[in-house]
């Protein structure tokens, strides 16, 4: 259990925060209509209204957005009012969301989770967040996951190799913020034996120029066929442990898995092997995100196995 130091996280929160640094933490009422539930996201820049917040999207499978919700329940949340961060101060900024369909019509516990019942680690999250930042990694968001003290946070976008530069030191700055809580880290992609209880997957988010122009989404095809006719070689990539073990345990379980032997390809669905986010089909161009590769990934190797599939 994560102990409670506002004494630590002082520290933290008095680090100096780079210029271009603002931390957005989303805030959008979830399916129940009486819990709230957040996602912090990175801009280069400080808001000064809601609309300057990008939209964003989150997995209403999680939320209880509705009943008979699936893998493919992805929705937005569109900023609507602006407010300070009374917990990380600064320039950084709450904003509060509406929830749209996914059809951008309005939308009348442990996913995106707050409130001390739902969620373990906030502390060492946002310690973490700050700490990446004034070491000058590019850390771009972070979030509560679906099992309770399970938490992802994303460092990007970035070129080539520094991606995963950035990634090796943010784990080193995480360990040893947790050191400070008398928590363990765990990188495993399947630590709890209980398929009900997701495991902690590494997805790699990737594109190319041609990708992020205007037509991308053809590119983007063509990139999808070039995985999938070598998608064996990049499971084996993908785990670092000898035998792909651990990874091949997360992806053979149950809840948001991605398939273990069948090469899936699929718009918005958390059980795709390459999964094309519902606002890169909106914009039809954008990035990719590979949902196979396991919490413990070695981030040059799989980026290189990425790169040669894709790009050579």
């Amino acid at each position: 259990m994560a102990t409670y130091r506002p004494d630590i996280m002082e520290r933290y929160l008095e680090l100096e925060q780079p210029d271009d640094v603002v931390f957005c933490t989303y805030v959008f009422v979830d399916g129940t209509l009486e819990n709230v539930r957040a996602k912090t996201r990175t801009l280069d820049f400080e808001p000064k209204a809601p609309e300057d917040c990008p939209r964003w999207t989150f997995c209403a499978l999680g939320t209880y957005q509705w009943g008979d919700a699936g893998a493919k329940s992805e929705m937005y949340m569109e900023p609507v009012a602006l407010f300070r961060d009374p917990f990380l101060k600064g320039r950084n900024k709450l904003v509060l969301c509406q929830v749209l369909k996914y059809d951008g019509t309005p939308h009348g516990p442990f996913f995106f989770g707050v409130g001390a019942e739902n969620t373990i680690g906030r502390q060492i999250s946002d310690a973490h967040l700050k700490a990446c930042a004034y070491a000058g990694v590019k850390i771009s968001g972070t979030n509560s996951e679906v099992v309770l003290s399970q938490w992802e946070y994303q460092v990007g976008p970035l070129e080539g190799t520094a991606a995963g530069d950035h990634l090796w030191i943010s784990r080193y700055i995480l360990k040893r913020v947790a050191e400070e809580f008398d928590v363990v880290i765990s990188f495993d992609p399947k630590p709890f034996e209980n398929d009900a209880l997701c495991g902690s997957g590494g997805h790699i988010n990737f594109s190319t120029k041609d990708m992020r122009k205007p037509g991308g989404l053809e590119h983007i095809k063509v990139a999808l066929q070039k995985l999938e006719a070598n998608a064996a070689e990049h499971l084996r990539v993908y785990d670092p442990r000898k035998g792909g073990g651990a990874n091949r345990r997360r992806l053979g379980a149950g809840m948001l898995a991605t398939p273990n032997e069948n090469f899936v390809v699929d718009s918005c669905s958390r059980e795709a092997s390459v999964r094309v986010p519902r606002l890169v089909y909106d914009a039809g161009q954008g990035y990719l995100e590979d949902r196979r590769p396991g919490a413990n990934v070695e981030p040059y190797s799989a980026t290189a196995a990425i790169v040669k599939t894709v790009c050579l």
